[in-house]
């Protein structure tokens, strides 16, 4: 896993910061997502989810979302 996180972000964003990462699940498949968590480390491990990734005021914005496994 590599990731990044952004804090100049586009207007419409309530959010101080977003993390972004690339995750590598079991058999090499990869994906690029938000990662929902304050505390990231490389190599911790993670599940992928479908969620709202910027609320709109007539749509919402969906995509992958990375949220550590408990």
């Amino acid at each position: 896993m590599t990731w990044t996180r952004v804090y100049n972000l586009p207007e419409g964003y309530m959010k101080p910061w977003l993390a972004f990462g690339i995750v590598e699940f079991p058999h090499g498949l990869r994906a690029a997502g938000q990662i929902d968590n304050e505390e990231i480390a490389v190599g911790m491990k993670l599940k992928a989810a479908v969620g709202v990734v910027k609320e709109g005021l007539n749509q919402d914005y969906y995509g992958f979302i990375f949220k550590p496994v408990e």
